[in-house]
């Protein structure tokens, strides 16, 4: 089976909704080991980039999902029923290209461009798409209207998120590197942001992850290598980018990386296609990091690891159960539940830090012949 990031969790029921391929979204009874109850079909669509793009994501009454059903000449928004996947409503989603835009490697003239990332506004209000060009869709859950929003074009984007109050937007895009532009939304109804800047990371092919903290003003990053970095920033303190000649100028003097963090050994096979990194907050002081083989606690204040779990799969997604105290993750085998009592403390990662330097480098030397052994 081809997991893809959908990972929905529905807390009251005990039920789990998963994207097990791109054209089949699957039920979970998690209340004792995992078992699928319920399955719905989803639409043909082609994914140049990203084949592991959600396609459904959980509405804030927790009753409801949207999916999207992408075709050659229209793509729909479609609300389904948690319980019994009825049909709701269908609904036609605007253009997402730019009008301007005019690249080779996007979608050709004939077809929809692609829609790279689909979620929820942290506040609930709205429920949001993202196209490959720059044009991001606001879908108003309440008031059921299409607002739009325009970044700079960039190759291959892959996702958006705002802030709690829809004062800030950061923009993930891809070329050779990951690029992330930081915009303040001056008018949402109008399509004005101003960009205050950006900063890169290497992405080397990593499908990584992008987050806000649930209650504060904080960004979480993961790259290549299974990196983690956490930058706090003051929205208010946030000014316009000054005018460059040449590309954008820096939000780095914007952004205070609080900490960051490396797993070298944390191992993802070539073999199984792009990294992936993914994370869950199970309360505001700490984050669980999913990568490779590996899922690790993290104490959110100064990044220090609390424990870690060993998986015998790779990890593409992770959501946190505060019900039972445990953690739900896609790994390439199928669903697996994790209780948070099996997180182990000694760490390979905490294991690495107490060897004497000398030991990180250096093989030991046995004992010449007729020496003595201490």
């Amino acid at each position: 089976m081809q997991y893809t990031r959908s990972l929905l969790h529905h807390p009251r029921r005990q039920e789990v909704i998963t994207q097990i391929s791109l054209k089949q979204l699957v039920k979970w009874d998690i209340t004792a080991q995992p078992k699928i109850i319920g399955e719905m079909q989803l639409s043909s669509s082609i994914s140049k980039h990203w084949t592991a793009s959600p396609s459904a994501v959980l509405l804030p009454d927790l009753e409801r999902i949207a999916v999207v059903q992408c075709h050659l000449e229209q793509n729909y928004l479609e609300i389904y029923a948690w319980e019994d996947f009825r049909l709701i409503e269908s609904i036609v989603i605007p253009p997402l290209s730019s009008p301007d835009l005019e690249d080779e490697f996007l979608s050709r003239n004939d077809q929809n461009p692609e829609i790279t990332h689909l979620s929820v506004t942290a506040c609930g209000t709205y429920l949001y798409l993202v196209g490959e060009g720059g044009q991001v869709c606001l879908y108003h859950l309440i008031q059921h209207r299409w607002l739009h929003l325009t970044a700079i074009s960039f190759v291959c984007r892959h996702k958006i998120i705002f802030d709690r109050a829809l004062r800030l937007m950061v923009v993930e895009a891809a070329d050779i590197d990951l690029a992330y532009s930081i915009y303040r939304i001056d008018d949402l109804e109008q399509n004005r942001l101003t960009l205050i800047g950006q900063f890169m990371e290497v992405s080397d092919c990593h499908r990584g992850e992008l987050q806000l903290h649930p209650r504060t003003n904080a960004i979480v990053w993961t790259g290549y290598h299974c990196r983690i970095k956490y930058h706090t920033f003051q929205a208010e303190q946030l000014p316009a980018a000054p005018e460059v000649e040449y590309g954008f100028s820096s939000c780095d003097p914007y952004l205070d990386q609080q900490w960051g963090i490396n797993f070298p050994y944390i191992q993802h096979p070539r073999s199984q296609g792009l990294w992936r990194s993914c994370l869950a907050f199970p309360d505001a002081d700490t984050l669980l990091f999913g990568a490779g083989f590996a899922i690790v606690q993290i104490n959110v204040t100064d990044g220090r690891v609390i424990a870690e779990y060993q998986t015998q799969s790779i990890i593409h997604e992770i959501e946190y159960d505060a019900d039972r105290l445990r953690v739900i993750a896609i790994t390439n085998d199928g669903l697996i539940l994790i209780p948070i009592s099996d997180f182990d403390p000694t760490t390979p990662y905490l294991q690495s830090l107490s060897l004497p330097p000398a030991a990180q480098i250096y093989p030991a030397t046995p004992p010449s012949k007729g020496s003595a052994t201490p």
